[in-house]
């Protein structure tokens, strides 16, 4: 393990990274690094001090994949561009073809990148860590929270062709769902992530 420069944080040995440059050109643009390092269901604390599970969500266990991503992921967590514009009230199919759109104009700003929509497992992993870095939980900017106006983000859940719910952080904790990969919503929009191009 190695340190990430200026704080604490101990950084996962072996995983695709961005080039320095990409991080600079990211990080410029208000976009956040976090690292993905294989969590699974059961590596997840249920009642950790910031994050909290809401206790509908714990058959998510069961959920496929298995684990989170091995990779570095970017993600811009200001509220307006947190979630991808436009992107409520679309299916699972609709949701993949503005990652796909969206992975094109990424892949020509930030060479060596793409875009993906992650798993519900990724997104439980970018949670724990945004927390857990950056104590946002006692300032009410928690991802997903109130301050996001709790909207959710689709993610993939239950393997090809099966999506699940990942938002809504209230009071009772990050909520993790099954839906249908037709179901709309008001409130289920997309969080792309943009991961190195030979990021899994």
């Amino acid at each position: 393990m190695s340190t990430v420069e200026g704080t604490c944080i101990e950084r996962a040995v072996g995983i695709p990274r961005f080039s320095g440059e990409i991080v600079r050109n990211l990080t410029d643009r208000g976009f956040k690094i976090y690292e993905l390092t294989g969590q699974s269901w059961d590596s997840f604390p249920k009642n950790y001090s910031h994050v909290l599970i809401n206790p509908s969500s714990l058959q998510a266990g069961l959920y496929l994949p298995k684990h989170s991503r091995r990779t570095e992921v970017a993600i811009n967590t200001n509220m307006d561009f947190f979630f991808l514009p436009e992107s409520c009230n679309k299916t699972f199919d609709e949701h993949m073809a503005m990652i796909q759109e969206l992975d094109k104009k990424i892949s020509l700003m930030f060479p060596g990148t793409r875009v993906v929509m992650g798993s519900y497992l990724d997104y439980m992993e970018i949670v724990f860590q945004h927390e857990n870095r950056d104590h946002t939980f006692a300032t009410g900017w928690d991802m997903f929270s109130d301050a996001y106006d709790l909207k959710l983000t689709r993610a993939i859940g239950k393997g090809a062709g099966k999506s699940v719910a990942v938002g809504a952080y209230n009071s009772f904790g990050l909520t993790i769902s099954d839906v249908g990969d037709d179901f709309k919503s008001e409130k289920l929009f997309v969080v792309p992530l943009i991961i190195p191009s030979n990021g899994k």
